[in-house]
Parts: structure tokens; C-alpha cells; sequence
């Protein structure tokens, strides 16, 4: 089927809903996981934002004129 992708909007506080976004793919975080707990599932969300974070300063790196804005995590 098509393609599902989970998004996480880093440092965001608001409401989107109703509203249309875009939504640009630029890797690969991690596939689907079961998690034991509440707090498994927490700790795997923090290493998957830092990972996030990481890969997206990355792609700015190399394409400066990508302009992503990136709060520090």
C-alpha cells in the first residue's frame, strides 16, 4: 500500500487540526516497535526526536539553502 508516515512536530505547541501541512520526507528515523510500558515508549520517542534533530542539522549541513528551522533539543 502507500507509504504512512508518523510525524512529530519538535518544539511545536499549538493546534493544527482542521489545517493542511506539508510534510517533507528527509530519512528514515526507525521501523514500528512494540513497547512494554508507558515509560518504554516515552524513552523511545526522546532517542527517535534526538535522532530527528540529528539527521535534519545534518541535511542542512549539506544544503544550507534548505533553511529548516531547528530549535536546540
Amino acid at each position: 500500500g502507500a507509504p504512512i508516515l508518523e510525524t512529530f512536530l519538535i518544539d511545536f505547541d499549538g493546534d493544527l487540526y482542521g489545517q493542511e501541512i506539508s510534510v517533507i520526507f528527509v530519512d528514515f528515523v526507525r521501523r514500528d516497535g512494540v513497547f512494554t510500558d508507558l515509560e518504554a515508549l516515552k524513552a523511545q520517542m526522546k532517542t527517535d526526536c534526538d535522532r530527528a534533530v540529528a539527521i535534519l542539522r545534518s541535511a542542512t549541513r549539506q544544503n544550507p539553502l534548505a533553511g529548516l528551522p531547528l530549535a536546540d533539543a
